[in-house]
């Protein structure tokens, strides 16, 4: 693209004020602003009265029974990262735990950009979000080992990063979740001191470390207008509570409460989304707001009632993405394996986090008792005063907004986004579906942001979603890893319980508008994808298409991808329908008279058909076929892509059945 166009396009998507604060940011790194500016220094007096004051936590007599209950599990994981490593962004593949960065000697400004390193393999064992393994198994038995290896990571810490030299001070977000990360583990641990030989970290001049960097490049933050704002205005908050008397303690707590405020006013959308589109970040913006909650109750602090009934929505749009029966999610946008606490359930599990937030903001649990209740203890969260049913946002038009189909123990969601900022990935129309627990037509998720081709960040693409496309084009501009122009926006235009249709604008551009039909019979679900002709008069951006009325002479590529766990399948063809049959699920694909081609794709290799036609047959071959639970790790998946070569006005239906088990 035109560097002048996408400039342009760019100032029209995100504003003047925030390319403003994202341009004196990049001007105060380029000109070595911050490498000038001093490293803070506490004068003596001052050093000896600031103290690190540990937050209340949760009552052992409730935690214990949760523990006793996991204990084998607890003790395995907190044994497994004293003896060997950690499980990076809570994979299956175990690290060393290495908190050396590899430039220590460069101030962060000045760390050079090294192609297809990925910076977050550094930051995550620098975040000590592992730590909680380590808390639970302390307060399990008591063993001193524990808190003695969290105190020497912190001081192996300190040691390897000097003030803002190296990548692990990059990040202003990454310092903040560090310092939430290691005050919350004080607070359990603090109690027993490390052996007298080792050396005991200095908490207070870490902590103030840390919210002197966030408060560098507020500017940086206030640009994103993400999770980074959230959770670096929540770090300077921790930072105020646990040093009270720190003379910086009223501005940083002052500040992060601003910050906080203003940033889940703008990121809280009015149907409860989160502005990221994304369901991991989701989780993250309410782990770190009910953190805030336990900081506002040492200060006895009430939330405005604004922010709880943005709060309360954002808590149930959460929970109509989450499958009650395993707790796990829709894939839905950028998932970069954050959990900031990993407390009641595993990564997939989102029910204790939906729980706690139940409980703090709806006044009631979303599950009945169940392991995902410990998190509720470990941070002392409780049904807050005043909060009550936000009874007029249930007969809005936005409490109807998550297109989701619920039917026994399935159910299915079309995606439809209204997007208020840059886009995560292009995933308009795109359709999961669940049966038991189990996500049967999977979206892909991220796997990287940064790798060597094809894996910076391509899994954001349509062509790996449950989506149609259209003359392998995207639905929006792909102007960089993390920059979508053109949004491209749906509009739902008809639900009823068991019917849900939208549209979006993806390929008005080409004349084109494509719907889609998400519907649950009695037996079958049924996708209807149709794509008519539209009038665009003097359309400089489909110059050779010929319109007749309503109608376009011009022939077009169409191509359908469905993504589904690994199984094994037959395939069988009759007339104009392809048949994918496996022991799980019976899937018809038609699309009336038009011919349909079939190709099957496993971890980036076409499988059927199989022969000399397989070579070369889809251009998005390499990222296809594969699915990333978390950031770092991709498994083999089939993509079943159908295509069709021909002239709009075209429909294709995908009816699925799902078959008992044994059939």
């Amino acid at each position: 693209m035109n560097p002048i166009s996408k400039k342009i396009k760019a100032l029209r998507s995100f504003g003047i004020k925030r390319l403003w604060y994202y341009g004196t940011y990049t001007l105060k790194v380029k000109s070595g602003f911050f490498q000038k500016q001093s490293i803070p220094k506490n004068s003596k007096n001052d050093k000896k009265n600031v103290v690190f004051s540990p937050l209340p936590n949760g009552r052992k007599d409730e935690i214990l029974p949760f523990l006793l209950a996991d204990s084998k599990s607890i003790l395995e994981s907190a044994g497994e990262i004293i003896t060997v490593g950690y499980r990076p962004y809570s994979g299956n593949i175990i690290r060393s735990l290495d908190l050396v960065p590899p430039h220590k000697d460069l101030f962060w400004t000045r760390i050079p950009p090294r192609e297809n390193l990925d910076i977050k393999d550094i930051w995550e064992p620098a975040r000590f979000c592992w730590v909680t393994a380590l808390c639970r198994a302390y307060v399990l038995t008591g063993d001193r080992i524990y808190p003695e290896f969290f105190y020497r990571q912190v001081q192996t810490f300190i040691e390897s990063n000097p003030p803002y030299y190296g990548e692990n001070w990059v990040s202003a977000q990454e310092a903040a979740i560090r310092m939430i990360s290691v005050t919350f583990a004080a607070g359990i641990l603090q109690p027993s001191l490390p052996d007298k030989n080792s050396t005991f970290p200095d908490l207070p001049a870490f902590i103030t470390l840390h919210a002197t960097r966030i408060m560098q490049t507020r500017s940086y933050a206030k640009a994103q207008n993400n999770n980074h704002r959230l959770s670096e205005a929540a770090g300077l908050m921790t930072a105020a509570c646990v040093l009270p008397k720190s003379p910086d303690a009223s501005k940083w707590f002052s500040t992060g409460w601003k910050d906080f405020q203003n940033a889940l006013n703008s990121q809280i959308l009015p149907d409860g989304a989160y502005i990221q589109y994304s369901v991991n970040y989701h989780r993250l913006m309410l782990q770190l707001v009910l953190w805030v909650d336990s900081l506002l109750k040492t200060q006895k602090i009430a939330w405005p009632a604004n922010l709880i009934r943005k709060i309360r929505r954002s808590v149930l749009w959460l929970a109509k993405h989450t499958d009650e029966f395993s707790g796990q999610a829709c894939n839905t946008g950028h998932n970069d394996g954050s959990l900031l606490f990993a407390l009641g359930g595993n990564y997939n599990d989102f029910r204790p986090t939906l729980q706690t937030a139940a409980i703090v903001f709806l006044g009631k649990p979303l599950f009945p008792p169940g392991p995902w209740d410990e998190m509720r203890i470990w941070l002392g969260c409780y049904n807050r005063a005043g909060v009550d049913p936000d009874s007029q946002f249930e007969s809005t038009f936005y409490s109807q907004n998550v297109q989701r189909i619920s039917a026994g123990n399935q159910w299915g969601i079309l995606h439809t986004a209204g997007f208020k900022d840059r886009p995560a990935h292009a995933d308009q129309l795109h359709v999961s579906l669940w049966k038991g627990g189990k996500c049967m037509a999977l979206d892909a998720g991220t796997y990287r942001y940064t790798a060597a081709p094809p894996w910076n960040n391509r899994l954001k693409s349509a062509f790996v979603h449950n989506c149609l496309t259209i003359d392998c084009q995207e639905p929006m501009i792909d102007a960089g890893k993390f920059l979508w122009l053109d949004w491209d926006q749906a509009r739902i235009l008809d639900q009823t319980e068991f019917r849900k249709i939208a549209e979006h604008s993806g390929y008005k551009r080409l004349g084109l508008k494509h719907s889609r039909i998400l519907e649950k019979t009695r037996q079958d679900w049924l996708a209807v994808d149709k794509v008519l002709p539209i009038r665009v008069p003097n359309s400089p951006r489909a110059p050779n298409t010929l319109f007749h009325g309503n109608l376009s002479e011009k022939k077009h590529l169409f191509r359908l991808h469905w993504l589904l766990p690994e199984q094994k399948f037959e395939v069988l063809k009759e007339n104009n329908h392809w048949c994918f049959l496996s022991k799980d699920v019976k899937i018809i694909f038609s699309a009336n008279t038009i011919q349909l081609n079939l190709i099957i794709i496993r971890a980036g290799q076409q499988i059927f058909p199989t022969g000399s036609s397989a070579e070369n047959s889809d251009p998005f071959r390499d990222i296809c076929g594969w699915y990333s639970p978390t950031y770092g790790i991709h498994i083999p998946a089939l993509s079943l892509i159908l295509t069709a070569e021909t002239a709009a006005p075209f429909v294709i239906c995908s009816r699925w059945k799902f078959l008992p088990p044994g059939l």
